[in-house]
């Protein structure tokens, strides 16, 4: 079993809901988190990021449903504007709204987690471990940028037609 020094790690907590917001802060002290950062809306986290760009958070916490700069806004700033200081940053997800499309809409956003209200100390805790033990590669294309959508390696019964470092290297 691992154990963890959340002590070094850095996280921003944005929601508009000043008690989830004070909750969330409470469940990662409660974890050992070292230095929590809250934002109320996405608008702030964006200043935040670029004001703590010498020294970057480690994840991003954030509401779904925030004005005026929405969760979903925020990860589109961070995924893909130039003016993001940490593209790569897990993006932990938090919100109410678990109906499919909406948790496919985000993914497709480039989430790292998804985390559902009502949280816990538990919840809060795998997803931490998550994005920690079990980092996907990230993957970028013309209209995506975020980790590989991807949980599982699934054996393909046909024949192995993509590219690799090694295959072309053993081609020349």
């Amino acid at each position: 079993m691992n154990t963890y020094r959340f002590n070094y790690l850095k996280v921003l907590v944005v929601d508009d809901n000043r008690n989830m917001t004070s909750l969330v802060s409470e469940l990662l002290h409660a974890l050992g988190v070292g230095d929590t950062v809250t934002a109320p809306n996405g608008e702030d986290a964006i200043e935040k990021m670029i004001e703590n760009s010498s020294n970057p958070f480690d994840i991003v916490i954030a509401d779904l449903n925030m004005e005026p700069i929405s969760g979903a806004e925020l990860l589109k700033w961070i995924r893909r504007d130039d003016a993001s200081p940490n593209r790569f940053v897990p993006f932990i997800l938090l919100t109410g709204h678990t109906e499919l499309q909406k948790i496919t809409t985000m993914r497709d956003l480039g989430v790292t987690e998804v985390l559902a209200k009502p949280i816990s100390v538990s919840s809060l805790s795998n997803r931490l471990l998550s994005v920690i033990d079990r980092p996907r590669r990230f993957v970028e294309s013309s209209d995506y940028f975020g980790p590989d959508r991807r949980r599982r390696s699934l054996p393909f019964p046909g024949p192995e037609r993509r590219r690799s470092a090694e295959n072309s290297a053993a081609k020349r």
